[in-house]
């Protein structure tokens, strides 16, 4: 291994292994380094497979010293290097002697963190592609499955119109969907050709930080709890200085202040916490599915967030995407008590309380269209109009109870 200050160090390291680094006064590990790695015994007849997901560098692999994935372009300074930050895959063989070697070239000098960071997958060459083919079909179908709930709680909103909550979980699931699909296998990466490694991290970041203001307004929107003033300002807070650090900060700055991200998690969890025990307390309606549907969401996230992307590589996505769903099982319920409610107070209004016949209200908005409807097709129409009289002598003599019963059977 070769370091950033040129000496060359013959160390047996692990993978993932991280720079060191050759500033007194700083913790960037920018350089340049050589990993080895040498596999016996392996059968010359067969294919075998690698593949390496991301390094967040420039990297050049070497299979028996024929360069067989590249991306990027690795070199010994800043002005000769160029990062890469999508997948790669080769198939290669073994030498006659079932020996091979393999030569990792890595080059870093944009992400403050550098280092061989991606383990990458080694085995015969079907069950590598066969590995890599289930991570694209999740990631494809996690993104896929987002974009359609998001586009479904749009509907639902265009059919509202007023309920604020409803659009933050169609912002809210959208930069999920988004998410995944600029991370992990990229899949979608066509869509985007002209992001390259700078705008890439700066726009994953920008997603991941903007998530959590966009969660504090939904949770308040459910005003399960009086909501809190302090709450709101420090939502518009966070949303103004993830976008300032994102788009005008080093990298350095807002990967440090992912640092800080992590535990505004925690404090936005507890709040969660607090909001939805407020509204099973005074039994709000979906606050218990809402409960489920949260806890999902603070446990993968704190598992990604503290435990990393490489342990659980799909756990935000998922647990996201359970949320989400419950989340529309509420608002589906939602909408069809607002619909059986509307449907009654209309039959109500159209209808005679007293003798459930339609009333004066129902002739004035529904004549015009059984007229019309019968001149359509041809149908004859009748109107019969009754006019009885002397009700009030019937209610003088035998009681408004006997009265309104007269009236309900006539």
């Amino acid at each position: 291994m070769e370091t950033s200050s040129g000496e060359t160090l013959p160390v047996r390291v692990t993978v993932p292994h991280q720079f060191a680094s050759s500033h007194p006064h700083s913790n960037h590990t920018y350089g340049y380094g050589t990993y080895r790695l040498n596999l016996v015994g392996l059968n010359p007849e067969i294919d075998y497979g690698i593949f390496i997901q991301e390094e967040s560098s420039a990297y050049r692999m070497r299979v028996n010293g024929q360069v067989m994935i590249e991306y990027g372009q690795v070199g010994r300074s800043a002005s000769d290097h160029r990062p890469g930050l999508d997948p790669r895959c080769a198939i290669f063989r073994a030498d006659p002697n079932g020996y091979v070697e393999l030569v990792m070239e890595l080059s870093n000098f944009d992400d403050p963190r550098g280092g061989f960071w991606s383990v990458p997958k080694i085995g015969r060459a079907q069950d590598v592609l066969n590995a890599i083919s289930r991570g694209q079909l999740v990631e494809m179908f996690l993104f896929t499955a987002n974009l359609i709930m998001s586009l479904i709680f749009i509907a639902l909103y265009a059919k509202s119109k007023q309920d604020r909550q409803i659009l933050l979980l169609a912002i809210f699931t959208f930069l999920i969907g988004f998410r995944i699909s600029l991370s992990g296998y990229k899949v979608f990466s066509f869509f985007y050709p002209f992001l390259n490694w700078n705008h890439s991290i700066r726009l994953l970041y920008l997603i991941g930080f903007l998530l959590l203001p966009i969660f504090l307004w939904m949770l308040q929107a459910m005003c399960y709890s009086k909501p809190l003033q302090i709450i709101r300002l420090a939502a518009f807070l966070l949303a103004a200085v993830s976008i300032g650090l994102t788009l005008l900060a080093p990298i350095d700055v807002f990967l440090g202040y992912f640092e800080i991200y992590k535990y505004l998690i925690v404090l936005a969890a507890l709040y969660t916490l607090f909001v939805v025990s407020q509204g099973i307390r005074f039994r709000k309606n979906g606050a218990g599915i809402t409960a489920v549907a949260f806890a999902f969401l603070i446990a993968g996230t704190l598992a990604e967030v503290f435990r990393g992307v490489d342990r659980y590589p799909y756990i935000v996505g998922f647990s996201a995407l359970v949320m989400i769903g419950l989340f529309l099982v509420v608002q589906i319920e939602k909408f069809h008590t607002i619909k059986s409610i509307k449907e009654h107070l209309e039959t109500e209004i159209i209808l005679d309380k007293l003798t459930g016949a339609y009333n004066r209200k129902f002739l004035e908005h529904h004549l015009e269209r059984i007229i019309r409807e019968s001149e359509y097709y041809l149908q004859p129409l009748s109107l019969i109009l009754l006019d009885l009289d002397h009700f009030k002598q019937v209610n003088d003599v035998f009681g408004t109870v006997f009265g309104r019963a007269n009236r309900h059977l006539v």
